[in-house]
């Protein structure tokens, strides 16, 4: 498959896979949402579900309805039909997602798992992070995660599991390895970072992402008996912004407090929309982002 090359796969008799890139950017996702998007609003009658990706996507159809050939040829001439998205409109939520780091539930987790698991044995995953990230302590590291907002791409392997990138230039990424082998637990809400995505565990979990804290609050609500998850259980939605913000302990005792008595709510602006044109300036945008959080 050459870099930029589209390629579509049967995936039994009821799906199709369509991979648009090996290695991933921000406009081969931003293709994605058009193509999506475009594939809603043709309301085909055969289409089951759909999941997008970071470089792909997966459509689930009833091929009793449209055969399978026929369906992909659908498929491709609704993505082929879009040639430019720097213009295409984005709307989501800018969303503050205040993380106690270096938090002890975590900290205790990450030291447990090292020999066999993890590439270094002594230092802990935000050390160890911010280390091969060229900081001389993991307080440059958190600085660098808070400095600029995180897009969510797509949905991850758990329901409430979102995968986010930062959204800043290339050169300045966050890049860290999975651990060597997965840890065989994971507590609920923490923090993480694999390659170059932020991702936040809804519920425990075995997992390979590095952590570095502990979320206050939650991404999934199944009773939905928060202000936040009236309108689904689930808080990330693909096109969200997630500003995270640094918390020491006692905040994050006081948010909890309101989770247990069913108050919080998250620090929300709805309906922002962006297009890809505003991320040229990535700084700008980021300012931008924040003015409108905390106005």
């Amino acid at each position: 498959m050459a870099e930029n090359e589209t390629m579509y796969n049967f995936g039994g008799d009821e799906y199709i896979f369509v991979e648009l890139s090996r290695p991933f950017n921000l406009s081969v996702n931003f293709r994605i949402m058009g193509i999506l998007t475009k594939i809603l609003d043709a309301k085909l009658p055969a289409l089951v579900d759909y999941t997008p990706g970071n470089s792909s996507f997966l459509i689930r159809y009833n091929p009793d309805i449209t055969p399978p050939r026929e369906m992909m040829d659908i498929i491709r001439g609704l993505e082929e039909s879009i040639t430019d998205v720097t213009s295409m409109k984005i709307t989501g939520r800018i969303i503050e997602i205040p993380v106690l780091f270096n938090d002890p539930w975590t900290h205790e987790t990450v030291m447990k798992y090292r020999e066999g698991y993890h590439q270094q044995t002594e230092l802990s995953d935000i050390d160890y992070c911010a280390k091969i990230n060229g900081f001389s302590s993991a307080d440059g590291l958190i600085k660098a995660i808070c400095s600029a907002p995180y897009m969510v791409l797509n949905s991850g392997f758990i329901p409430g599991l979102a995968e986010c990138y930062q959204l800043k230039p290339e050169e300045e990424q966050i890049q860290v390895p999975k651990y060597l082998n997965p840890r065989p637990y994971t507590p609920a809400l923490a923090f993480s970072y694999a390659g170059a995505f932020l991702d936040i565990y809804p519920s425990e979990s075995t997992g390979g992402a590095q952590l570095f804290g502990m979320c206050a609050g939650p991404t999934i609500n199944l009773e939905q008996n928060l202000y936040d998850f009236q309108d689904s259980m689930i808080l990330p939605k693909p096109g969200d912004l997630f500003c995270i913000r640094s918390i020491d302990m006692e905040e994050f005792k006081a948010i909890r407090a309101k989770l247990a008595d069913g108050t919080f709510r998250y620090k929300t602006v709805h309906g922002f929309t962006f297009t890809p044109k505003d991320l040229m300036d990535y700084a700008q945008f980021a300012e931008t982002i924040k003015r409108r959080l905390y106005a």
